[in-house]
């Protein structure tokens, strides 16, 4: 099992610049994805997003959206049971230690922090802030050749 942000999971459900890279990610690895609540809130702010800049219509978005849930409650996407709490005073921990020298935004220290509660050793993301905070603390970055940030 690997931790994805919403880049890379957005990536797998919508076509985008790094919609192959995500693909060739699952294909080359199939695994299962652990889902927090901070990724599956920001995919599907992402599909409302899409309908509301008129990339999609309302129609296709409830159907992405069908598929996304789905997946994420007995397919290969796998909700995490972590508090509040323990999300934040790890995020909290990794923003005292990083962010005044990292330039980290709030989600990408949320995002880390929630790859490493779940202990998992690989985190999946096209976002270079987040990309270079999990690395520092220890994380193996995928997919290894990304098209954007």
């Amino acid at each position: 099992m690997i931790y994805a942000d919403s880049s890379f999971l957005v990536s797998l459900y919508f076509r985008d610049a790094n919609s192959k890279a995500a693909r060739r990610e699952m294909e080359t690895r199939p695994q299962e994805i652990a889902l927090s609540r901070i990724a599956g809130l920001e995919v599907k702010n992402a599909f409302r997003l899409a309908v509301f800049r008129e990339w999609i219509t309302p129609g296709q978005a409830e159907r992405v959206q069908a598929l996304f849930d789905t997946d994420s409650s007995g397919g290969f996407l796998r909700p995490i049971p972590f508090t509040a709490d323990e999300v934040f005073a790890e995020a909290e921990r990794l923003s005292q230690a990083h962010t005044a020298l990292s330039g980290n935004r709030s989600l990408d220290v949320l995002h880390v922090a929630c790859a490493r509660l779940t202990k998992l050793k690989v985190f999946a993301t096209f976002d270079e802030r987040q990309r270079k905070l999990a690395q520092k603390v220890g994380l193996q970055v995928t997919p290894i050749h990304h098209a954007s940030t």
